[in-house]
């Protein structure tokens, strides 16, 4: 018989011994940030019994859209139990109105599932219920519909065409942690009663199929980026008709296709309230190369048993390229002969893996992980996997870069995917040589002021070390100004030697000759003779940076404009100073 208990606990000081306020404080942006933690911690359940968790990963993320502005925290850790046994532990702080919510479960083989989550009836208490899945009742998951090619493949040319290896999402924060991060869209759709419900349901969620990627030596991880309302009431018998309609847009969920492209989502997932005839249903990619934009989309519910059984990440895990355990009929055949789940009867399963019932018991109990010969189910001494139709963390990081190329991320909202400078744009971003605009935005139009651009090559410089001047070289940049550093910086490397008065004009606009002339300097002045005959037609070989413009059209940094002008004195914008400097880069 399972058992439950409620406890007092007050999440912030929880979470606090986890994490430092320092680390907390950061802003993850758009990326899911791996950061440094407590290495353990101990997790008393029921009875007095203790475990131990060696904590592996906790990750910030801060989706758009969230009612807050704190990040939700993840905490993935592999617990040790009394009797010498293992487990998984997984925590998600959700950052609410009044402070931190946690939710979570545990996983271990000689006891029940445990499930964690704020009490109804009291602050700062939460419930603690076993969840023994082998007796609950049978629910219908199949979704043959959803997998059959129902729409024309994409070809590789299409599917695959990245962006610029360093405006991929591999060239993020948590690439250089050695994971590929898969961006999802969430949609929820009507007779939520509140948008906190749905975040903390999703980040729960996410946090579980994190933690099964992890337990199965996957190196990716998924991370919402926004979740966002829709107007929409799910169907009211069939749950495929859910993800039909949001695969073709049907009435409102045109905002949801349209605002996955908007900000470069890879995968679309929608929340509806009911189980109607399956917890969830998905679209399955085809294979490696031909992977197809049908299989980009998923509808969970949020039903207690859906969310006890982990369908967000069963689900995920077909828009991944993954299949049920090869017993289970298809529709349409895995995208690698290996890409299947596993289950085995008397054993357990993994989460692509269906029950096994035997006289009203199902003999394989759901295990927080994804299927790989060489990982046993957890708790357990049976391998999760087999090598030939069994490797689904195989199939998984084979295919994790092809679902990351779906979209390319959109960093600043007012710069979409079809702006000229989209490519530049993102890559200064990418880069962190520049931060944009608190309100999310690059403003490609704006002109670039002569202190942004100091900043600009100071960070694409490496943030060098520098100890900025006692006293300042220009009389209008005061020590303690904002951009006093980058600017003094830019000086004493011979860069800029500001006004004939002594000032510098940080706030002036810079010219398109002057920004040729700083980056001839910071090219180092190379030996170079102007030609004899002007490039422009309104640059003459008596113009004042005449050898520097030639210099930077010689390079191909620029080709002026139409009717071989170069405007020397036209301001440049933001946008346009991207493309210089992501030129420059491709250059030197």
């Amino acid at each position: 018989m399972s058992r439950s208990r409620v406890s007092p606990l007050d999440a912030d000081v929880a979470l606090g011994q986890l994490v430092s306020p320092d680390v907390l404080a950061q802003d993850p942006g758009d990326e899911r940030v791996v950061v440094p933690s407590a290495s353990n911690f101990a997790l008393q359940l029921f009875d007095g019994r203790q475990m131990q968790v060696a904590v592996q990963e906790v990750a910030l993320t801060k989706p758009e859209g969230a009612s807050t502005q704190s990040p939700d925290v993840e905490v993935l850790g592999q617990a040790t139990t009394p009797e010498g046994g293992t487990g998984s532990v997984t925590l998600s702080f959700v950052p609410g109105a009044t402070g931190y919510e946690l939710f979570g479960g545990v996983q271990e083989t000689s006891n029940p599932s445990v499930i964690i989550k704020p009490d109804e009836n009291k602050d700062n208490t939460y419930s603690i219920e076993e969840t023994n899945l082998a007796y609950e009742p049978a629910q219908k998951m199949t979704e043959p519909e959803a997998e059959a090619p129902t729409q024309e493949d994409i070809s590789a040319s299409e599917e695959l065409s990245a962006a610029e290896p360093d405006t991929a999402k591999e060239a993020s924060a948590s690439a250089a942690q050695g994971l590929t991060t898969i961006d999802v869209l969430v949609g929820f759709a009507n007779n939520f009663q509140s948008v906190g419900a749905v975040e903390s349901y999703i980040a729960s969620q996410i946090a579980f199929m994190n933690q099964a990627l992890l337990n199965s030596g996957v190196t990716l991880r998924v991370r919402v980026m926004k979740i966002s309302y829709v107007n929409y009431t799910q169907s009211w018998n069939n749950i495929v008709t859910d993800v039909d309609n949001l695969r073709n847009g049907a009435g409102d969920l045109w905002r949801l296709k349209a605002e996955r492209d908007a900000i470069g989502a890879d995968l679309v997932t929608m929340i509806v309230p009911n189980a109607t005839n399956a917890c969830g249903v998905a679209g399955r990619p085809t294979s490696v190369y031909g992977a197809r934009e049908s299989g980009a989309y998923s509808v969970t519910a949020t039903a207690p048993y859906c969310y006890r059984k982990f369908t967000l990440a069963h689900e995920l895990g077909h828009s991944l390229g993954l299949s049920h355990n090869p017993e289970v009929p298809a529709a349409a055949p895995p995208v690698f002969p290996y890409s299947h789940g596993s289950a085995t009867p008397g054993v357990a399963r993994d989460i692509m893996g269906y029950e096994c019932w035997s006289g009203g018991v199902d003999t394989c109990p759901v295990r927080l992980q994804y299927s790989n010969p060489w990982i046993n189910y957890l708790g357990t001494g049976v391998a999760s996997g087999e090598p030939a139709y069994r490797n689904g963390a195989r199939a998984l990081n084979e295919m994790a870069a092809t679902i990351a190329s779906y979209r390319q991320r959109v960093l600043a909202w007012d710069v979409p995917t079809s702006h000229k400078f989209f490519t530049e744009i993102n890559w200064m971003l990418v880069k962190g040589y520049s931060t944009g605009f608190a309100d999310g935005t690059y403003r490609p139009n704006d002109s670039v002021s002569r202190e942004a651009m100091a900043a600009f090559l100071y960070r694409y410089a490496g943030s060098p070390k520098y100890n900025p001047p006692a006293r300042s070289p220009f009389r209008d940049v005061p020590k303690g100004y904002k951009f006093y550093k980058q600017i003094t910086w830019l000086n004493s490397k011979g860069i800029t030697t500001g006004y004939k008065d002594g000032t510098f004009r940080p706030g002036d606009s810079i010219s398109r000759q002057a920004m040729a002339a700083f980056f001839y300097r910071f090219a180092g002045s190379p030996k170079y003779t102007a030609p004899a005959k002007a490039r422009f037609s309104d640059v003459r070989r008596s113009a004042p940076f005449y050898k520097e413009i030639s210099w930077l059209n010689s390079t191909g940094i620029t080709t002026g404009y139409a009717g071989g002008v170069f405007r020397p004195t036209y301001p440049v914008t933001r946008g346009a100073m991207a493309a210089f400097i992501y030129r420059y880069d491709r250059k030197f």
